[in-house]
């Protein structure tokens, strides 16, 4: 056992010396990247290490070593101190779906490390099973809890693809400590109180990811092809209108008069004077009626 415990302890001396890496991350600086990702890979094997520690332990009803617990807490406590970080800090970017698949198993894994190790330190006397199982739901609650709190500060639901992920965890982890309040006695408090946790962040996830399907718009339908319009007549075949038979044109002006033409006559009052009138066989006195009209 004290073999392998060093080893334990060396895997988190070595992630916690790593891990913060994330927090010195610099664009363009490809050591920093390089150490960040096996800052990760070294927390990732920790937590593999430890977490089957703890179920092969708990499935034979023994209760963990002391010096494991302790082991645990050293790397899975800065480590859920340093994920949750790098949870709030990046949850407003707009690629943190890309990376949400990582950090979160990170985050619900740690803190669930350390809250089974934090337990398993300050008392014996819940029995392993159930104190393992209780653990990993506190885990889940404390990370989509910190998730959820970033956004809702900055006033903003969950996006659609995390809201699913959070009702789809949170809805069965609710419904398993109903069941276990109902099933244990003597801890009816502890679950009743987790499956309240859960149930607020089930609705909290559903609620996110309905307002996320409701906002999304459908791409505009391009609009239905009923031919091409036929093309404008040319000038051709442009029917002319008379101007004066169009409604739309002013009447025509008179044309003006040549310049070499006599000026109109002046008007003349009508005038009767005597003159002869004949029908071709007779003659005889008459008058005559001259003049403009």
């Amino acid at each position: 056992m004290r073999i392998r415990l060093r080893h334990a302890v060396g895997v988190s001396t070595l992630a916690l010396a790593l891990v913060p890496a994330k927090e010195a991350r610099a664009d363009g600086d490809e050591i920093l990247h390089v150490f960040e990702g096996i800052g990760v890979a070294a927390a990732i094997v920790g937590d593999v290490v430890f977490t089957t520690y703890d179920i092969a332990t708990a499935s034979k009803g023994k209760q963990p070593d002391k010096g494991w617990m302790v082991a645990q807490t050293a790397l899975a406590a800065p480590e859920t101190v340093v994920t949750y970080v790098v949870i709030v800090a990046d949850a407003e970017n707009p690629d943190f779906e890309t990376r949400a698949p990582l950090a979160i198993p990170l985050g619900i894994a740690a803190s669930s490390l350390a809250t089974h190790s934090i337990w398993s330190v300050a008392t014996d006397r819940f029995p392993p099973a159930p104190r393992l199982g209780a653990s990993w739901l506190l885990g889940a609650d404390l990370t989509f809890t910190a998730l959820s709190m970033s956004e809702t500060i900055n006033g903003k639901l969950l996006p659609k693809s995390l809201g699913l992920v959070e009702g789809l965890l949170m809805t069965p982890e609710a419904v398993l400590g109903a069941y276990e309040a109902v099933k244990d006695p003597g801890a009816r408090g502890g679950w009743i109180g987790i499956a309240g946790w859960s149930g607020v962040l089930a609705t909290h996830g559903i609620l996110s990811f309905l307002v996320g399907v409701a906002n999304v718009q459908p791409p505009p339908k391009p609009p239905p092809n009923r031919g091409l319009p036929p093309p404008p007549p040319s000038e051709e075949e442009t029917p002319t209108k008379s101007p004066a038979t169009s409604p739309e044109s002013p009447a025509p002006a008179p044309p003006a008069p040549p310049p070499d033409a006599p000026p109109p006559a002046k008007s003349m009052r009508p005038v009767v004077v005597p003159a002869t009138l004949t029908d071709g066989y007779r003659v005889v006195p008459g008058a005559l009626v001259v003049g403009m009209f």
